[in-house]
């Protein structure tokens, strides 16, 4: 009948296999001289050093095997392991890997258990209890089993890689069925032309869980660059989308046709439209200074306002002239005042209107200066007042995250000028 190690942890039991374990491997370790008066003798044979180097080894090994005895007794069961680990390396004998594995088993350490109980029959494949080691290694993988998880991942489309957490290697391809121990994952889903899909899962012992994820193709875009002169002024992309000049980079947009406006901080304005391809940049150059200049010059109040300042420059000439004649006349009067103690009546008329034309000059070419000057100042105002601020807080004017500048499928198509 084969001997069969416990498989839980009751007390009597495990005291029960450590009695028959302890009298098992007793008689074995006498035999193969690990902790005896033979290994004296077997140490006869090798020189001085190597001697007490040995001898005092086996003494260490000694210690440790009885310290793991004593911790195997305490229940203290993963670091009864230990002990018996460090004796099996000092003594480098492969019995000792069976209280390593049964030690660690009964700690619920079924990875080790399992890894040196392997190692037991690797190392001695002919002893006498191989086949209860061989019983109690399919007891422990049941076990391992058992606590462990499954995770069936579904996608959409199929096909994709999947990733756990930080793993830069794909698990598998969906759909797929992964066998992990209990805990927390994130699942990732990478693949050309998707956007990235992420998914947290907790699993727990014995779980079985299903997950799908539905992804999402990246929508292509292009790049506008655009080129100006001016040092302020307002992009925008019909429907409704603004940017500050100069650009700080490049604006990415769907493919096809968009209607675009550029307006310089002194009201002038272009339109025009263009045409963005996907994975492409396209530049425009826009001369704005050009057009304000223009816009500037041809602004019908301003027209005004030079010919006004004109108008009163003259008027102010004629006062002048026809102040200096009055004064003449004031003079030719004056004279014939003093010789002759009275003067000319058509003369004296005729000072008088001169002085009034005068004063009538004066009046009309002020009037027409600040007329002017009022229709210059109106013109100005208005064209301040015209001035739209671009936008840059809302999402519908922020700028769109720039490509990396290595990409290789993105080439650039250079446009002078839209008309």
């Amino acid at each position: 009948m084969t001997r069969r190690l416990p498989t839980c942890c009751s007390a009597p039991s495990q005291r029960s296999w450590y009695a028959r374990f302890v009298h098992h491997f007793g008689a074995r370790l006498v035999t193969t001289a690990l902790f005896g008066t033979v290994s004296a003798s077997m140490l006869l044979a090798a020189p001085p050093e190597a001697a007490a180097q040995t001898r005092q080894q086996l003494e260490e090994a000694r210690d440790a095997f009885i310290q793991g005895s004593e911790l195997f007794e305490n229940e203290d069961y993963a670091a009864a392991a230990e002990e018996f680990l460090r004796a099996y390396k000092l003594s480098d004998r492969p019995a000792l890997l069976y209280n390593v594995g049964q030690a660690y088993r009964l700690a619920e350490k079924y990875d080790e258990a399992e890894q040196y109980l392997q190692q037991y029959l690797s190392e001695q494949p002919d002893a006498p209890n191989a086949e209860e080691v061989v019983e109690i290694i399919i007891d422990i993988q049941q076990a391992i089993a058992a606590r462990l998880a499954t995770l069936s991942i579904l996608t959409e489309p199929s096909n994709q890689d999947i990733y756990l957490d930080t793993e830069t290697t794909a698990r598998c391809q969906s759909p797929c069925t992964l066998t992990l121990s209990p805990g927390e994952y994130a699942v990732h889903v990478r693949a050309e032309g998707w956007a990235p899909r992420t998914r947290s899962v907790q699993l727990a012992a014995g779980e079985k869980n299903q997950i799908r994820m539905e992804l999402e193709r990246v929508r292509q875009q292009g790049s506008l660059i655009v080129q100006t002169d001016i040092r302020q002024g307002t992009l925008r992309i019909a429907p409704n989308s603004e940017y500050a000049l100069p650009l700080s980079g490049p604006v990415r947009l769907a493919p096809g046709e968009h209607t675009i406006e550029i307006v310089s901080t002194p009201r002038a304005t272009w339109r025009g439209k263009v045409n963005i391809v996907a994975n492409e940049s396209t530049e425009i150059l826009v001369p704005m200074q050009d057009l304000t200049d223009a816009r500037s010059a041809s602004s019908p109040l301003k027209i005004v306002s030079y010919s006004l300042g004109g108008a009163s420059l003259g008027l102010f000439t004629g006062a002048i002239l026809m102040g200096l004649q009055a004064n003449d006349t004031h003079a030719a009067l004056e004279s014939q005042r003093q010789a002759f103690g009275v003067v000319d009546a058509d003369l004296l008329n005729q000072g008088k209107n001169e002085q009034f034309s005068a004063n009538v000059l004066w009046g009309a070419g002020a009037a027409t200066l600040i007329t002017g000057a009022g229709l210059y100042i109106w013109d100005w105002l208005s064209n301040s007042s015209e001035e739209a601020p671009a936008s840059t807080a809302s999402s519908q004017t922020a700028y769109p995250p720039e490509k990396p500048a290595n990409s290789s499928n993105e080439s650039k198509t250079d446009v002078d000028l839209l008309d």
